[in-house]
């Protein structure tokens, strides 16, 4: 159900969705609970699959497992020229997991997202029960130590002597 609202008029809706800029958009369950959020404005095809990708994650927190990857395959094919796809894609590959308990769908899904990011999987880095290939999206990354390099001033990786965020 759409609503809007001015700040000055409903502060306490502000406040209590965290709404800190508009636009916020927020996709909500029947239950009232916020499964995804938009903030600020995006191209209409982006803002669109944003939207879409909500309706799987209300789909998914529901436990409709094939739904949520259907719509999550719709979003990647129909934007996949948006930055929404990668993420649209992991959720496919995570939902047809959930359905199935199949895990070769999670190596498959990290081998689909190093080669949109242009990157080669080795055998010895295909995830075994995660999508640890997503790493691939974010640079390199030390997978013995499970050090994520931190590009983000003010991150804890960024605050430690080796610019690395130490996640063992």
């Amino acid at each position: 159900m759409p609503l809007e609202a001015h700040i000055k008029e409903h502060p306490a809706w502000f406040k209590r969705f965290d709404a800190l800029w508009t636009p916020t958009i927020l996709v909500m369950d029947a239950g009232g609970i916020e499964r995804s959020r938009i903030e600020g404005y995006l191209p209409k095809n982006w803002f669109r699959a944003r939207l879409e990708l909500g309706l799987g994650r209300v789909a998914f927190m529901h436990k409709k497992w094939e739904g949520a990857e259907r719509i999550y395959a719709d979003v990647a094919e129909d934007y996949a020229d948006t930055t929404v796809a990668p993420e649209a894609i992991y959720w496919r590959g995570v939902s047809h997991y959930k359905a199935t308990n199949d895990h070769t769908v999670l190596g498959e899904v990290a081998e689909e997202l190093a080669q949109r990011s242009g990157r080669r999987v080795d055998a010895k880095e295909r995830p075994v029960g995660a999508l640890t290939g997503v790493r691939s999206l974010t640079g390199p990354s030390d997978t013995r130590s499970g050090e994520i390099p931190s590009r983000y001033p003010g991150s804890p990786g960024a605050e430690s002597p080796a610019g690395r965020a130490d996640m063992s």
